[in-house]
This record gives structure tokens, sequence and C-alpha cells, in this order.
């Protein structure tokens, strides 16, 4: 089932004033313009056609939201997007690399063709990034990667 944040509201739900400093919740408030839902305990977040410079602080408050509210997963969906900057693709590899150190690994899906592309002639691979072709095939790999988890730390 999944959950969608909407509004500021929501998308401090559960974040104990405390011990967000307003900074934090700013960063929290400003992603709301991001299309975000909660899916099988995994965040989903659309990336909107139209980001700007402020976007290095915003991905990285997702950061914030995968610790805090111990996401288990986390997929950045790009199928609203037709171009994307080389800065930000080497973002979305950092974002994964540390989701991953929080126990919470990243997949990103709806590459198109086109782009896929683009990011093929600027060299860009995303190495060391799960992709999938689709939402359906991203939340299907990390349920995946949960049950190997499950798997190796019960032995089997």
């Amino acid at each position: 089932m999944a959950t969608k944040l909407s509004t500021d509201e929501e998308l401090t739900a559960g974040v104990p004033s405390s011990g967000a400093s307003q900074p934090e919740l700013q960063h929290v408030r400003t992603l709301s313009r991001y299309a975000m839902h909660i899916t099988n305990d995994c965040l989903v977040v659309t990336l909107p056609t139209d980001l700007d410079s402020e976007v290095t602080r915003e991905l990285s408050a997702l950061l914030n939201l995968v610790d805090r509210h111990r996401h288990r997963g986390l997929v950045i969906d790009l199928s609203l997007m037709d171009i994307l900057p080389s800065k930000l693709a080497s973002l979305l590899e950092q974002l994964s690399r540390a989701s991953s150190l929080l126990n919470a690994p990243t997949v990103i899906c709806g590459i198109k063709p086109g782009l896929a592309s683009a990011l093929a002639l600027l060299g860009i691979r995303f190495d060391g990034v799960r992709k999938a072709r689709n939402m359906d095939h991203a939340l299907a790999e990390l349920t995946q990667l949960r049950s190997a988890n499950v798997a190796v730390r019960s032995g089997y």
C-alpha cells in the first residue's frame, strides 16, 4: 500500500521538533515539491523536470528522511526527465552510496531511451547504482535485496 506525502505536516510527521533544526525542517518542506510516497517501507521520489540550483541541498535532505523514518529503500524515478545534468547524475550516485550506508539501498528507475543515450555519450554509467526499467521493477529489486539480506542473516 502506498502512502502519498504531500503536505508539510505529513513530511515532518514523526520528526521530533526538538531533534530537527529549523534549516533541516525547511529542507523537508522544500522537498514537498517532489512527488514522494512510501511503498513497502521504501521512499519513492519522482524528480520534476524543472530542477534548479537548490537541487543539491534538497536531494541531500532525502538522506535525513531515510534515516529518521528508517526507510528500507529509496527509489529515484527519472521518468519525467528528458535531460540530466552531469552534476545531478554525480549527486545521484553519491546519494545512492550514502543511502546504502544507511542500510537503505537505492534504485534509479524510469530512464528513457533518449536520456540513456545522452548519459552514455557523456560517459555517465551510474556505476555501483542499481537501476530498473520502471517503478515496478525497482520495487521488485528492493524486495529481492531485502529477501537476500534476511536469508544471509538467518544463515540460509
